[in-house]
């Protein structure tokens, strides 16, 4: 056995919970993410071509498990075990947010084109992106709980894992996306939670997220829709990995507005429609106002998750179990400058059967998607937004929150 040291410091807030749903240290959900990214790195040195149940197997004997067993000879043998890799924080300590007062005075907001303009204030970035952990009262961002992780928070983080070959480089492999891409805790794919992994006491260095040496997790994005689980990252035909970073800030608020800008402008530049031809059924109130939309079938927006409010699609929630995670995930990072910035991924995969996806609706989705995400690394002033909805009210919309953001695509290149 060996042991790597490793200084996790947060860049954006984190909703981790405890028992009582409470922000604090805690090395579950570190082994989760491992065990994650472990899965990314078991799939690329399988080249992709992955047999699920070897690869559950591997992961129960490494990480422990209760459920393995085999046949030897007319006998069943169980293969029950601790698991071999370790986690130890310093210490394990409540976190240091306690109140949103001190984000006062530094606005997020972003004008949203489908909020309802009577409430007479926009959306804020915050809120956008952190539902739930957080919400609103009186117009003012609150936490749900009583205590979140704070963003400039570190602690020491030790891993002990087998001194086996197999083992050590699946393991610094899954370290490698950890710090290059991974987030903890609620609403952790949408920028909370990022940090970073420091090497300490000579564990391996890790490499940023723009670094050549993560180019074999990288597969061409469409083949990887020929899986039902995120097991690579993509990239496009042309070899170039599907990742956007934001322009360095010197805040991290700042970061969290430019994200929940660019995850607004992806979802509405989709715009959901009353297709009766379909079967969608309008729902209205007592004044006759429309509240809702039950989808016969679903409409593009659908495809890059689900639920999406108000807008229910009727098959899926009698044949599913009503949730589609988006794919595209967002996390924070450090810039070259000593600012953030933020990172934009796509993890692409196919929808589960149940929800019956049709692989050339999801390539039109997202290849729109990608381009209007490729437009962002434009100068403002030569954008076009031609991959937006036609409507021309929604384009122009779109258009003055958007052009307050420039993303710049990454330059490496996949194998």
């Amino acid at each position: 056995m060996q042991t790597w040291k490793y200084r996790v410091r947060f860049h954006t807030p984190a909703f981790l919970g405890d028992a009582d749903q409470n922000g604090a240290w805690r090395t579950p959900p570190f082994k989760a993410q491992l065990r994650q990214w472990w899965r990314v790195a078991y799939a690329a040195r399988q080249g992709f071509h992955v047999n699920v149940e070897q690869m559950r197997r591997r992961e129960g004997l490494l990480f422990g498990n209760a459920w393995l067993s085999r046949r030897d000879g007319g006998n069943t043998v169980q293969d029950h075990c601790r698991s071999l890799v370790r986690l130890r924080l310093g210490e394990w300590r409540s976190g240091g947010l306690k109140s949103t007062d001190k984000w006062i005075g530094e606005s997020t907001d972003f004008r949203h084109p489908e909020a309802p303009p009577k409430k007479g204030y926009d959306v804020g970035g915050h809120l956008y992106l952190g539902y739930g952990p957080l919400t609103i009262r009186n117009k003012k961002t609150w936490l749900s709980r009583q205590v979140a992780i704070d963003h400039g928070e570190e602690a020491e983080l030790g891993i002990r894992l087998p001194d086996e070959d197999g083992y050590r480089t699946e393991i610094e492999n899954a370290l490698m996306l950890m710090h290059a891409f991974g987030a903890l805790g609620s609403r952790s794919r949408n920028g909370w939670g990022g940090f970073s992994l420091e090497p300490l006491d000579g564990a391996p260095g890790l490499p940023g997220f723009q670094s050549d040496k993560l180019g074999a997790f990288f597969r061409p994005w469409q083949d990887c829709l020929d899986l039902k689980w995120p097991h690579a990252l993509g990239c496009d035909g042309n070899g170039r990995p599907l990742v956007w970073a934001t322009g360095p800030r010197k805040d991290w608020r700042a970061v969290i507005r430019d994200l929940a800008v660019v995850r607004m402008g992806v979802r509405t530049q989709f715009m959901l429609e009353l297709r009766e031809e379909s079967g969608d059924k309008e729902i209205r109130n007592n004044r006759g106002e429309q509240i809702k939309i039950i989808h016969g079938r679903p409409q593009e927006r659908h495809w890059l998750a689900y639920p999406v409010t108000n807008h229910d699609v009727r098959p899926w929630n009698r044949d599913t179990d009503g949730r589609l995670p988006n794919t595209l995930r967002f996390t924070v990072r450090p810039a070259a400058d000593g600012g953030l910035q933020g990172v934009i991924f796509h993890v692409p995969c196919s929808p589960p059967e149940r929800f019956r996806p049709d692989r050339s609706t999801l390539i039109d989705v997202w290849e729109t998607v990608h381009a209007m995400l490729d437009e962002l690394t434009r100068d403002p002033r030569q954008r076009r937004y031609e991959m937006i909805t036609t409507n021309r009210n929604r384009r122009q919309e779109l258009r003055d929150q958007l052009d307050t953001v420039t993303l710049k695509r990454s330059k490496g290149r996949c194998p």
